[in-house]
């Protein structure tokens, strides 16, 4: 049995979200501190992954989702916003010593929709 640190990022460590660049590149830096500590804890039996999430009804966000639930279902290909205990699974699996070898990582629980981000134009 090892340690295994999980931060919690976001798909927007990666994928751009216009207006809020402060979030995105903290999630970015998170990103990288994961990689960089995956490295130099993995001698001492610590793993350290990200779980990034994607859009997730909370009640920090609940207004914003209610106004765009259409586009919400429209942009993610599973056609929904996730719902907070969807997200337990994704959790446990890389607190547990079944993601033992999982070092390193994002984890992402998102249904899809940072696939669907990027548009080009016709």
């Amino acid at each position: 049995c090892s340690a295994s640190v999980i931060n919690v990022t976001s798909i927007h460590q990666t994928v751009p979200y216009p207006h809020n660049s402060g979030y995105a590149m903290t999630k970015a830096a998170l990103g990288m501190l994961t990689q960089t500590l995956s490295i130099e804890l993995a001698p001492l039996g610590i793993r350290v992954n990200n779980f990034a999430p994607g859009a997730v009804e909370t009640d920090m966000n609940r207004e914003i989702i209610e106004r765009m639930r259409k586009d919400f279902a429209e942009w993610i290909p599973a056609g929904r916003v996730a719902h907070t205990d969807e997200m337990i699974g994704p959790a446990v699996f890389l607190a547990s010593d079944e993601s033992g070898y999982v070092n390193g990582a994002t984890l992402v629980a998102d249904g899809g929709y940072s696939h669907n981000l990027v548009r080009y134009r016709p």
